[in-house]
C-alpha cells in the first residue's frame, strides 16, 4: 500500500519572495491554485518512524531504569526498616528483662530493709531485759561483802548467761534465714519458752510478782521462735 499526501501551495506567496517581484521588475497576475502531491512509501514511513521508535524506546528504557532504581531503593529501605524494627524489639525485650530484674532487686531490697528493721527491733527488745538483770546482779556482787550472798547471786548470773547465749544463738539463726522471703515457722512449747524468758527477768521480778499461765487449750503453737520470744518478753516486761 502507498500513502499520498496533498499540500496546498500558495504560489503567490512563494513567488513574492523572488527578487524580481520584490524589486517590481515583474508582476504575478495569475490566480490559479497550486497543489503539491507527494507519494510516501512504506520505506519512507519506516525510515521516518525508526528514529521516533528509537527515541521512544530510549525514553521507556530510561523510565524503566528509574523504576528499577526506585524499586531497589524501596526494597533496601524496607529491609533497613525491618532490621531497625527487629533491633528495636530486641532492645525493648532487653529493657523489659532489665526492668523485671530491677523490680525483683527492688523488692528484695525492700524485703531486706524490713527484715533488718525487724531484726534491730528484736535485738533491742530481747537483749534489754537480760542485760538489765545482769547489770543489776553485777552491781549487787560488786557492792556485797558477804560471801554467802555472792554465792546466791552467782547461780543467777550463770542462768542469765545461759539465757543470753541461747538468745544470741537464736539471733544468729534468724540472721541466717534473712535471705528467705518467709520467716521460719516451727513448733514452740509455750511453757518452756515462757520459763526461759522468765530467767531473763530473774532479778527484775521479785518474789511479790507471779506469772500465771493457762495453757490447757494450746501448749504448743506454730510460730516464729524469734517473734514469739520478742512478744512474750515485751508482755512480761
Amino acid at each position: 500500500s502507498e500513502l499520498w499526501v496533498i499540500n496546498t501551495l500558495d504560489f503567490k506567496q512563494e513567488i513574492s519572495k523572488s527578487s524580481l517581484i520584490k524589486e517590481k521588475y515583474a508582476e504575478l497576475t495569475t490566480s490559479n491554485k497550486w497543489y503539491l502531491i507527494s507519494r510516501i512509501t512504506n520505506a519512507d514511513v519506516f525510515a521516518a518512524s525508526t528514529s521516533f521508535y528509537i527515541a521512544l524506546l530510549l525514553i521507556n528504557l530510561f523510565f524503566l531504569l528509574i523504576i528499577i532504581y526506585v524499586a531497589k531503593a524501596e526494597i533496601k529501605n524496607e529491609k533497613i526498616k525491618k532490621q531497625y524494627v527487629i533491633r528495636l524489639r530486641k532492645k525493648k525485650n532487653r529493657l523489659e528483662s532489665q526492668n523485671v530484674l530491677l523490680s525483683s532487686i527492688k523488692n528484695r531490697l525492700e524485703l531486706r530493709n524490713r527484715q533488718l528493721k525487724e531484726y534491730n527491733n528484736i535485738v533491742a527488745h530481747n537483749l534489754r531485759a537480760p542485760t538489765t538483770s545482769m547489770s543489776a546482779l553485777v552491781s549487787m556482787v560488786s557492792r556485797s561483802n558477804d560471801y554467802e550472798e555472792v554465792k546466791t547471786i552467782i547461780p543467777k548470773l550463770s542462768m542469765i548467761t545461759k539465757s543470753i547465749n541461747s538468745l544470741v544463738q537464736d539471733l544468729l539463726t534468724y540472721v541466717r534465714v534473712l535471705n528467705d522471703e518467709k520467716v521460719k515457722i516451727e513448733g514452740i512449747n509455750v511453757q518452756q519458752e515462757i520459763d526461759k524468758i522468765l530467767c531473763l527477768f530473774i532479778e527484775t521480778i521479785d518474789g511479790d510478782i507471779k506469772i500465771n499461765t493457762d495453757l490447757s487449750e494450746w501448749n504448743t503453737v506454730q510460730f516464729s521462735k524469734m517473734y514469739f520470744q520478742s512478744v512474750m518478753q515485751n508482755l512480761i516486761s
